[in-house]
């Protein structure tokens, strides 16, 4: 008996050593062979030493008739209502063209097969050099049998052995699973196959195709599942798309950016391999497809015979066909959906871990007093940082950067400028800008600052009046004019007309001398604070009687900012005068008022203050820019 095979030279080169040219898409043909003929088990032995390698299973087998009809025909739709299904456990047969087979000759020069059925073996071998020579002369090739229907009591078998590889390096074992677990989604309790060699096995099963596929999941959306529960919400005609064609799978993203070619998701059609890794046309603008892989089935696009949806070599779609450009259409608008689900996880994930931290407040921007605008942009750049791929540290470094920012209305104003669409890293240079901007503002300032702090100085040395005579510059219109004198980071005192006048009504002052009268200001600085301010003159001693006045005022006002929602909810008291009076009971008293945001301020603190808060914006500016030539403070 002999065997016949029929082609032509170009089918097989195309089909052959141009289909697949490494091993695991051509080991996947021969698994999925072994699958369809209702094997329960498949053993690759690698032969590390001699190059060749045996795949041998307990599947239905081959009779001497079907080696001829079936394997050895080629172009053979096995896809009729016959053979659409397994005969023993009725599995969803997954070859179709009959093609398959020849992709061994991409990677060995000959192939040896043997398979036994009711109680007969038989077995062959085809050369690729002979199949060519043979072909040329378009004559069918007959092979010998080197077995003809031996009988045996052996169970059904069939075994391959692909001989003469033309890879020369070793194949590694772990790689090469790895691989054959990517490529086929057909493994289960009744589905397993061994790969080994002298050194090593590994057992192919649905566990480890979960281990090597689902790996180092942060988020994950389990399809359709999550998409009926409304955990994943699209719009009807891709939800009714997906339920109607019996789309599942799971999709999932990493804590960590994947490697290039561990992101997209992959389709299979009937446990193969349909479809490489993809995204499916949606643009990669989106952080979230850094993070995100996962698997899809997808059998509908090969049920039928007619279905021709598949590439030949199994890694694309024909997305041009109407079918497809449908199919693409609705993933893409699943995809979309995740990436925006994974960035809501995410930023969530990421503030929790900034919170526990103990480090930052991600809602820092609510405890302010800001408007709501001002809010808005906050949010805006705190979850810009919260999405970035940058680590917690770095990520809460930054954000107390631009929380600290945020007291300075032109940096506000400065980063409501920020685009819509910028990306972290784009926001992480504007800051870094911004940083110069501010180094060369402060510079600017300090500087026209001096002249103040000096002119301060003289005041002070004069023992200039508290309250206002005319033609004479007091304490009071200088305070007025520069209230940084006081508080380095205000820039304005925006006089609080209706607590002031309350106040003044609570304390009427008009009875007493004109060098004792308080209450000299009562205003907003800025944020959620309320200042009162009580001057005295540059030599004037405070006393009890001073602190007991201040203490007055503070009690009275908080009292009506609770009967008064403003949006004020802090009194800072300043008095300020020469010194204290070294009286026990009046150093005891400044001790008790520190804790109650009440403070004692003398002359030559303030000035020694200035003097220092503004030299050090200097020298910071001078050593980061190397200016040379910066006045100097005496």
């Amino acid at each position: 008996m002999s065997f016949e095979v029929k082609f032509s030279p170009v089918v097989i080169k195309h089909l052959g050593i141009n289909m697949y040219s490494t091993l695991p898409p051509v080991l996947s043909e021969l698994i999925t062979n072994s699958y369809d003929a209702d094997a329960t088990s498949v053993t690759i032995t690698i032969n590390q030493k001699d190059k060749h390698i045996e795949i041998s299973d307990n599947g239905c087998g081959m009779t001497e008739e079907e080696l001829n009809s079936d394997f050895l025909k080629i172009g053979r739709n096995r896809r009729t209502t016959k053979l659409n299904i397994s005969p023993k456990f009725n599995r969803a047969v997954t070859g179709k063209k009959g093609l398959g087979k020849l992709s061994v000759f991409g990677i060995c020069k000959s192939i040896y097969v043997e398979s036994c059925k009711n109680g007969k073996i038989n077995a062959f071998e085809m050369n690729y050099d002979l199949l060519l020579s043979q072909g040329e002369k378009d004559e069918a090739l007959k092979l010998d049998a080197i077995i003809d229907n031996k009988s045996t009591y052996e169970q059904p078998y069939t075994k391959i052995i692909l001989k003469n590889l033309t890879r020369k390096s070793e194949i590694p074992i772990s790689n090469t699973a790895n691989s054959l677990l990517n490529r086929l989604n057909i493994f289960s309790k009744d589905f397993i196959v061994t790969l080994k060699d002298e050194k090593d096995s590994k057992d192919l099963t649905k566990e480890e195709r979960d281990k090597v596929i689902y790996k180092d999941e942060q988020f994950w959306w389990i399809i359709p599942d999550d998409i009926f529960n409304g955990k994943v919400k699209l719009d009807a005609t891709t939800t009714h798309y997906i339920k109607t064609n019996n789309i599942k799978g799971k999709i999932f993203t990493t804590k960590e950016t994947l490697a290039d070619n561990l992101t997209g998701i992959t389709l299979y059609a009937r446990g193969k391999l349909a479809n490489e890794p993809s995204f499916f046309g949606v643009k990669l603008s989106n952080y979230a497809y850094s993070y995100m892989s996962g698997t899809l089935e997808v059998d509908f696009i090969d049920q039928h015979v007619e279905d021709d949806n598949i590439a030949t070599a199994r890694n694309s779609l024909i997305w041009e066909n109407d079918s497809m450009k449908q199919l693409e259409l609705h993933l893409a608008t699943l995809i979309r959906k995740l990436g925006s689900l994974w960035e809501d996880s995410r930023r969530e994930y990421k503030k929790k871990e900034i919170e526990e931290s103990g480090t930052f407040n991600t809602k820092w921007y609510e405890k302010n007093n800001y408007g709501s605008q001002d809010k808005k942009l906050a949010e805006k750049i705190t979850n810009l940082v919260i999405d970035s791929d940058m680590e917690i540290n770095k990520a809460t470094s930054l954000l107390n950067y631009v929380e600290g920012a945020f007291e300075f209305d032109t940096f506000i104003e400065y980063a409501s400028e920020i685009e819509e669409n910028v990306d972290a890293n784009k926001l992480i240079k504007l800051l870094q800008d911004w940083e110069i901007i501010e180094a060369k503002e402060h510079y600017r300032l300090s500087i026209g600052r001096i002249e103040t702090i000096q002119k301060f100085d003289k005041l002070i040395s004069s023992d200039t009046l508290e309250v206002a005579k005319k033609g004479i510059e007091t304490m009071h219109s200088f305070l007025n004019k520069f209230p940084w004198i006081l508080e380095p980071r205000l820039s304005s005192f925006d006089e609080e007309v209706t607590y002031r006048k309350i106040l003044k009504e609570e304390f009427d002052d008009s009875t007493e001398p004109e060098d004792d009268r308080r209450i000299d200001f009562l205003c907003k600085g800025s944020s959620d604070t309320l200042y009162i301010i009580e001057i005295k003159r540059s030599k004037k001693i405070i006393g009890l009687k001073e602190l007991d006045q201040i203490k007055s005022y503070q009690r009275f006002i908080k009292s009506k900012l609770e009967e008064n929602d403003r949006g004020l909810t802090q009194v800072k008291a300043y008095i300020i005068g020469k010194e204290s009076a070294k009286d026990k009971n009046v150093q005891e008293e400044i001790k008790e008022s520190l804790m109650h945001n009440r403070f004692v301020l003398n002359y030559s603190q303030m000035l020694s203050q200035a003097r220092k808060y503004h030299q050090e914006f200097i020298d910071a500016y001078e050593k980061t820019n190397n200016l040379k030539s910066l006045r100097k403070i005496n």
